[in-house]
Protein backbone atom coordinates (compact mmCIF):
# COMPACT_ATOMS: atom_id res chain seq x y z
CA UNK A 1 0.00 0.00 0.00
CA UNK A 2 1.53 3.30 -0.92
CA UNK A 3 2.49 5.35 2.38
CA UNK A 4 3.30 8.80 0.79
CA UNK A 5 1.08 11.84 -0.31
CA UNK A 6 -0.75 11.13 -3.60
CA UNK A 7 -0.04 14.02 -6.07
CA UNK A 8 -3.56 16.06 -5.36
CA UNK A 9 -2.10 16.39 -1.98
CA UNK A 10 1.73 17.25 -2.74
CA UNK A 11 0.10 20.30 -5.24
CA UNK A 12 -2.21 21.50 -2.66
CA UNK A 13 0.47 21.57 0.31
CA UNK A 14 2.32 24.15 -2.25
CA UNK A 15 -0.18 26.95 -1.99
CA UNK A 16 0.04 29.19 1.19
CA UNK A 17 -3.32 28.88 3.04
CA UNK A 18 -2.50 32.29 4.44
CA UNK A 19 -1.81 33.99 0.98
CA UNK A 20 -4.90 32.00 -0.19
CA UNK A 21 -7.28 33.27 2.37
CA UNK A 22 -5.78 36.83 2.03
CA UNK A 23 -6.81 36.84 -1.74
CA UNK A 24 -10.29 35.41 -1.10
CA UNK A 25 -10.67 38.75 1.48
CA UNK A 26 -9.10 41.23 -0.89
CA UNK A 27 -11.59 40.21 -3.79
CA UNK A 28 -14.26 39.40 -1.84
CA UNK A 29 -14.31 36.26 -3.16
CA UNK A 30 -16.93 34.36 -0.33
CA UNK A 31 -19.41 37.13 -0.11
CA UNK A 32 -22.66 35.54 0.18
CA UNK A 33 -21.67 31.83 0.12
CA UNK A 34 -23.67 29.57 1.90
CA UNK A 35 -22.09 26.10 1.82
CA UNK A 36 -19.66 26.09 -1.16
CA UNK A 37 -16.44 28.39 -0.25
CA UNK A 38 -13.48 29.52 -2.88
CA UNK A 39 -11.39 26.89 -1.61
CA UNK A 40 -13.55 24.26 -1.68
CA UNK A 41 -13.86 25.63 -5.46
CA UNK A 42 -10.73 26.07 -6.47
CA UNK A 43 -9.28 22.10 -4.98
CA UNK A 44 -12.62 21.41 -7.35
CA UNK A 45 -11.30 22.88 -10.17
CA UNK A 46 -7.08 21.57 -9.66
CA UNK A 47 -8.89 17.91 -9.45
CA UNK A 48 -10.53 18.10 -12.61
CA UNK A 49 -7.56 19.73 -14.24
CA UNK A 50 -5.36 16.67 -12.82
CA UNK A 51 -8.10 14.18 -13.85
CA UNK A 52 -8.26 15.85 -17.66
CA UNK A 53 -12.00 16.60 -17.05
CA UNK A 54 -13.57 17.70 -20.21
CA UNK A 55 -17.02 19.80 -18.63
CA UNK A 56 -17.73 20.76 -15.39
CA UNK A 57 -20.09 17.49 -15.33
CA UNK A 58 -17.25 15.34 -15.70
CA UNK A 59 -16.04 16.76 -13.23
CA UNK A 60 -18.61 16.57 -10.66
CA UNK A 61 -19.18 13.08 -11.58
CA UNK A 62 -15.71 12.15 -11.11
CA UNK A 63 -15.46 13.96 -7.86
CA UNK A 64 -18.59 11.81 -6.66
CA UNK A 65 -16.85 8.81 -7.75
CA UNK A 66 -13.52 9.50 -5.66
CA UNK A 67 -15.20 11.19 -2.44
CA UNK A 68 -13.77 8.66 -0.12
CA UNK A 69 -9.93 9.32 -1.44
CA UNK A 70 -10.50 12.85 -1.72
CA UNK A 71 -11.30 13.36 1.64
CA UNK A 72 -8.61 10.96 3.20
CA UNK A 73 -5.96 13.14 1.21
CA UNK A 74 -8.12 16.41 2.60
CA UNK A 75 -7.38 15.08 5.79
CA UNK A 76 -3.71 14.93 6.00
CA UNK A 77 -3.47 18.45 4.48
CA UNK A 78 -5.79 19.97 7.45
CA UNK A 79 -6.74 22.87 5.58
CA UNK A 80 -10.60 22.29 6.17
CA UNK A 81 -10.12 24.28 9.44
CA UNK A 82 -8.57 27.59 7.95
CA UNK A 83 -12.39 27.65 5.89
Amino acid sequence: MNQGANLFSQLISLISPTSFKTCVKRNNGDYKTKHFNCWQQYLCMVFGQLTYRESLSDTILCLKANSNKLRASLKTIRYEALF
